[in-house]
């Protein structure tokens, strides 16, 4: 392929914004199914997050990886804030590890 400079030839900078144009409608559509996505999500309350952690903690001292999963989930239907999304990733990684008493201490 030949440069600018060594050809001077102007429609290569066309064919360069054409594939450009390209790639930029691309990330348009990729980044609207991205908007659409968070937007089915609706905001974590205290009433379901406290419901989540009762389960995660019964589910925990059961021992039962399932209901734990099943709560996290339900917990991606939600938007959280960095908090909450900071407790329930500490928990699922406690989860992880099968460390069922620390995770029944933490919340």
């Amino acid at each position: 392929m030949h440069s600018l400079d060594e050809t001077q030839d102007r429609s290569l900078v066309e064919a360069l914004y054409a594939e450009l144009q390209i790639v930029l409608d691309e990330l348009e559509v990729l980044n609207k199914q991205d908007d659409k996505s968070d937007i089915s999500k609706i905001d974590l309350d205290i009433i379901t997050k406290n419901r989540l952690l009762k389960t995660l903690k019964e589910s925990a001292s059961k021992r039962e990886s399932r209901g734990c999963n099943d709560v996290f989930e339900e917990a991606e239907k939600y938007t959280m804030t960095a908090e909450d999304r900071e407790l329930f990733t500490a928990i699922k990684e406690l989860l992880r590890k099968r460390k069922y008493k620390d995770i029944v201490r933490m919340i």
